[in-house]
């Protein structure tokens, strides 16, 4: 897995600090839509943890759970 704490060595830009706002009311519209988004059915794809099928179920209803409570 790539490490993505630290700039590769061939990079040729410099890193410029810059400052992100979003309203609130933009924020408040992706919780509404998240809150009200259903994940799909348990499948035995969804349900193999050796990530050939793509990610899990439990890996998706955590991230949820994780975006509508922090």
């Amino acid at each position: 897995m790539a490490e993505y704490s630290r700039i590769p060595t061939a990079a040729q830009l410099q890193l410029e600090n810059f400052q992100l706002h979003i309203s609130e009311e933009k924020v408040d519209e992706f919780k509404r839509l998240l809150r009200l988004s259903k994940l799909a059915p348990k499948t035995y794809e969804s349900l193999q943890t050796d990530g050939r099928f793509g990610i899990t179920h439990e890996w998706i209803s955590k991230g949820k759970e994780y975006w509508e409570n922090k």
